[in-house]
């Protein structure tokens, strides 16, 4: 294998791993504070005054469980360019997503509920 073949096998799937430790640590923590029944409200993608709660979890469990399969499944070579293109849709477009999955939650709560958590009742 040439240098930037050996150089790319040693890393692949480390920042995966990097992150899967991560989200794993903040589900433990948002879970923590749950139990405790601590409603501090979720800044992880900017200020929300909607209080922290499962789904933050279930999120951070999901991201988790993708990051350890992105560590498993990591190719041997480095990826083509096409490849490497789609997988940054794909990246940024689920990065959205996930950004904004308050929001999107919330326009799937009744008008009642979403007036109980913004007052944090």
């Amino acid at each position: 294998m040439d240098r930037i073949g050996d150089s790319y096998a040693g890393r692949r799937g480390f920042g995966f791993v990097v992150a899967a430790v991560l989200l794993a640590a903040f589900a433990a923590g948002i879970a923590a504070a749950l139990r405790r029944g601590v409603a501090v409200p979720c800044r992880c993608f900017g200020a929300s005054s909607r209080p922290v709660g499962r789904h933050h979890v279930v999120r951070n469990v999901i991201l988790a469980g993708l990051s350890v399969a992105g560590a498993v499944g990591s190719p041997a070579a480095p990826p083509s360019p096409t490849a490497v293109l789609i997988a940054v849709a794909a990246g940024l477009l689920a990065g959205v997503l996930v950004a904004m999955l308050d929001e999107l939650i919330g326009l799937f709560l009744p008008m009642q509920a979403q007036q109980r958590s913004v007052r944090g009742h």
